[in-house]
């Protein structure tokens, strides 16, 4: 399984009510399978999947005790299939879980990963000694209670143990490029030790028959080094790691490729609480070696869930682009290419997404993000969306600053009245581009014009017009401009000079109307430098 962080999956229990071996004969009383649905919160998981065959256990108890009801202790129930979200079945026929069929309400309890060794105390034993699939070792439960007559129960997965995030660099005479085949150990923490699923505890569960504790096992107080996978240029790694509360000891060791050796001491006042995520920046420098540590809640706050590891995705601050709430856009690292990630704009102006990125997942010292935006509306008129995009080239842990740029071109008409012709009447005109390309495709956020041409109506009132146009170049004595003002008609036609409309430039032509014909400038608005021209235009008898 490859799941450790906010992901929300449908985990259905499905089971056969028909097999004569699970099915008694019960009159009218009905057996009603057991149905539930499971958020975990928010993890980091390589890949935030679920894996075909990825096991959970599962118990139901008399409400309020740990009394196993309908004889379900430790059922084992697998996934179907991979993905964000799967079914769960049972792992064979006798492992189907039922409610009573009275309608008593019955105590639900869930963990993952499944282990044939829960003592019916409730107890677990736990090994983290061995750090190279930490889906294996990511202890989560979670319970609720239901009957038959509201069989749909809805569990909330929490983390049980402790994860650390390490961010390495080099600092001084050691680059960052030395810590390419770097280890990096943990020295003076326990790795093995029970945890009790009805209380919740570490190293201590209590036998329900006699009240009595039973303490750890002999080996949880032996500390044991823990080795912990980095990645191949040695700046990331991740471990979970057994709770401890605050107390000298705990170092972390960093060996270089060249055997140097450097060591950073764990405060003494530090806590590592169950359920959270604690990121770790060690820098590397061979008269001092220094870290920082900032903790977040695994569980209870999953919207700020490792703030400082996880890709935070901002606009440009000189960016002149003002999204307003509610706003989308998507969002790829590395190559833009394939569906990306949706990202929405909140009403506190920071852009959320249900598919969160984390920078685990981009090991190297930069990465670029490219972000596409597009209106939900199209304009009429056969007028262009104002698409727009960005491209960021992002230090690892730093903010993605997106500075969007605007992919169409712009036009502004500005008409002014000539001779024979007063500004009242020529602002009563119909402006049109007529024959112009009106449509394209975007891959990523690269726009190509397509082949469609459509006649552009410009919007605007008064003597101001204005449309967003497809890039595209008008050829030279092509109309470039219908004006018609009552029943008589202008034409503008294109030049060298004045028909060529570039991604990202704003053009703005100063229409001076006569009465027998129209003169025309272009100059540039502040989007992008564009190019200066001129052209006459000729009325259409």
């Amino acid at each position: 399984m490859k799941l450790q962080f906010l992901l929300l999956a449908a985990l259905t229990l499905l089971a056969s009510c028909t097999n004569s071996e699970n099915t008694p004969e019960t009159g009218n009383d009905t057996l009603v399978p057991v149905t539930l649905s499971a958020g975990i919160v928010q993890t980091r998981a390589t890949n935030n999947q679920w894996t075909a065959g990825d096991a959970i256990g599962l118990c139901l108890f008399a409400t309020g005790t740990n009394e196993t009801a309908e004889q379900v202790f430790n059922y084992r129930y697998n996934a179907t299939t991979g993905g964000a979200s799967t079914a769960f079945s049972p792992a064979t026929t006798a492992h189907t879980a039922y409610y009573p069929t009275t309608g008593a309400q019955v105590d639900l309890l869930a963990y993952y990963p499944y282990s044939t060794a829960l003592s019916t105390d409730g107890s677990l034993s736990l090994d983290v000694s061995n750090q190279k699939n930490l889906p294996a070792i990511d202890l989560m439960s979670a319970t609720t209670t239901a009957n038959k007559n509201h069989p749909n129960a809805t569990l909330s997965f929490t983390h049980r143990l402790t994860r650390l995030v390490f961010a390495l660099s080099g600092k001084g005479n050691v680059i960052t490029a030395q810590l390419a085949g770097a280890t990096l150990t943990i020295s003076g923490m326990k790795t093995q030790a029970r945890y009790n699923l009805y209380t919740n505890t570490l190293d201590e569960a209590t036998d329900p028959a006699t009240t009595t504790p039973k303490t750890a096992t002999p080996e949880a107080s032996t500390p044991q080094d823990i080795t912990v996978p980095l990645n191949a240029a040695g700046t990331q790694g991740t471990a979970i790691v057994l709770p401890r509360e605050a107390a000298p000891g705990v170092s972390y060791i960093i060996t270089l490729k060249d055997g140097s050796r450097f060591t950073a001491q764990l405060s003494d006042t530090q806590e590592l609480k169950a359920g959270t995520s604690n990121l770790f920046r060690i820098s590397l420098n061979p008269q001092n070696v220094t870290i920082t540590a900032t903790i977040t809640d695994w569980t209870e706050m999953p919207e700020t869930d490792l703030d400082t590891s996880s890709v935070e995705i901002t606009t440009a601050a000189d960016a002149t682009t003002d999204f307003p709430a509610g706003s989308h856009i998507t969002l790829w690292p590395g190559e833009s290419t394939g569906d990306g990630i949706p990202f929405t704009l909140n009403a506190n102006g920071q852009w959320d997404t249900e598919t969160p990125l984390y920078w685990e997942q981009y090991p190297a010292a930069t990465t670029t993000f490219h972000a596409l935006y597009t209106p939900e509306t199209t304009p009429a008129g056969n007028r262009a969306p104002d698409v727009m995009a960005a491209t960021a080239l992002t230090e690892r842990f730093a903010p993605v600053s997106l500075a969007f740029s605007h992919l169409m071109a712009q036009l502004n008409i500005v008409l002014k009245a000539g001779k024979g012709m007063t500004q009242t009447e020529v602002e009563t005109a119909s402006v049109v581009l007529p024959q112009a390309i009106a449509t394209y495709t975007l891959e990523g956020i690269t726009l190509t014009p397509g082949t469609d041409r459509k006649d552009i109506t410009l919007t605007g009132s008064a003597a101001d017009r204005h449309t967003l146009l497809v890039p595209q170049t008008i050829d030279a004595g092509t109309p470039l401009l219908a004006l018609t003002i009552g029943r008589k008609s202008y034409s503008l036609n294109a030049t060298d000079r004045n028909g060529l409309f570039e991604s990202g430039k704003s053009y703005t032509i100063n229409v001076t109307v006569n009465q027998t014909e129209i003169n025309a400038t272009v100059s540039i608005n502040p989007w992008q430098e564009g190019t200066n021209s001129e052209g006459d235009a000729g009325m259409e008898i």
